[in-house]
């Protein structure tokens, strides 16, 4: 039995079954950046992440992770490319996600 809420969380929401409920759904909840950002930098409102709705896109299909450390920023674009979805770099801590997949 884990010791503390946060070690619980680490168990159910794993990389591997983030990445099951979104090949499953075929879309990218906000709750699964949220989700993946929580995992990435080890916490809960943590102040290393964030996420917005971009402005100029559409956000049923985009979301922006909001990263500071290059590592994290590494971690997230990695788990894009192996569900196949698309994302660009903006700029030295934001990256555009897609929430869907470019058929």
């Amino acid at each position: 039995m884990p010791d503390n809420l946060f070690d619980e969380y680490r168990i159910i929401n794993t990389f591997e079954s983030i990445k099951a409920g979104i090949v499953r759904r075929k879309y990218v909840n906000t709750d699964d950046v949220d989700r993946l950002c929580q995992i990435i930098t080890n916490g809960w409102a943590s102040v290393d992440f964030d996420m917005y709705y971009p402005k100029d896109y559409d956000v049923e299909i985009h979301i922006i992770a909001v990263l500071k450390n290059k590592e994290q920023q590494d971690i997230i674009i990695n788990f894009w490319n192996e569900i196949d979805y698309q994302y660009k770099v903006l700029n030295d801590t934001e990256i555009l996600l897609w929430k869907t997949k470019d058929e």
